[in-house]
């Protein structure tokens, strides 16, 4: 019952009257990593590729002979999600010319068959979210049916809580590892008071509440569901470092109880 860690893409190829195209040629490429899946339209035009990447970006090319080729450029998929994309081929004239669709953000995506209430965070969105701790619960509660509780400074002791439940009502997963406090020490819910993952690494962040998919065991809150990047052609990493002291932005503490000290932190990815 392990958790979803990919994305799919999904979708029916018709020519200009609307009637299906079948064996035409669906090529998939994700443009960081130039990795390519190519899929075949059915008898019904429709075609289906599963366990892709996350995020993106994705180039879609459409052809058969006889038709004009089709590109769609700028697709992103979505964690544990099934990106539906529909193209129309138009009849190819004596000089085969080539039709480019560009897209400039992803769509919003409606499931029928999703089994709860889902919010999906992408490695773009985590880049200019609020969060000064860079912690997990603080991604969490970006979905309108979470709160923190218990939340300090460090952001470490914060929990979890979904549609009202206990934390521990809570499935974490890391690339469908769960990472929940098993033995039930922890109050924040994790294995331990630390961040479980540096906060650069996350490709995807899915949480699902009121979600009653027998795969998800243990979620009576919240399913929340982290991916972490995947790697590229070209060398890339990310550091952050934070380094606070006695005179920097420090106000007067409770009771005359001033910081005298330092606190810093730092992560890599």
């Amino acid at each position: 019952m392990a958790q979803n860690t990919s994305a799919a893409l999904s979708g029916r190829i018709t020519d200009a009257a609307g009637n299906p195209v079948a064996g035409a040629s669906v090529d998939i490429v994700h443009v960081p990593s130039n990795t390519t899946r190519m899929v075949t339209t059915n008898a019904d035009g429709r075609f289906s590729a599963q366990g892709l990447r996350v995020g993106g970006p994705f180039a879609v090319t459409v052809s058969k002979s006889g038709y004009e080729k089709v590109e769609k450029d700028n697709v992103y998929l979505q964690l544990a999600q099934e990106t539906t994309l529909n193209l129309a081929l138009a009849q190819a004239a004596t000089e085969l010319k080539g039709v480019q669709v560009t897209a400039n953000a992803a769509s919003m995506i409606f499931q029928p068959d999703n089994k709860g209430i889902s919010t999906n965070v992408s490695a773009r969105e985590l880049k200019v979210i609020p969060n000064p701790n860079r912690s997990i619960q603080a991604i969490a509660q970006t979905d309108p049916f979470i709160i923190l509780q218990n939340n300090n400074a460090a952001g470490g002791y914060a929990e979890i809580s979904a549609l009202g439940q206990n934390n521990r009502y809570n499935n974490i997963t890391v690339d469908a590892v769960p990472t929940n406090d098993s033995f039930g020490l922890e109050a924040n819910g994790l294995p331990s008071q630390n961040q479980p993952l540096s906060y650069d690494a996350i490709e995807e962040y899915n949480i699902s509440t009121a979600n009653y998919d027998v795969t998800n065991k243990r979620a009576v809150g919240a399913a929340i569901n982290i991916v972490t990047k995947s790697g590229t052609n070209d060398f890339h990493g990310s550091a952050y470092y934070a380094y606070t002291n006695a005179n920097d932005l420090t106000g007067d503490g409770i009771n005359g109880n001033t910081f005298t000290g330092y606190s810093q932190k730092w992560t890599a990815g």
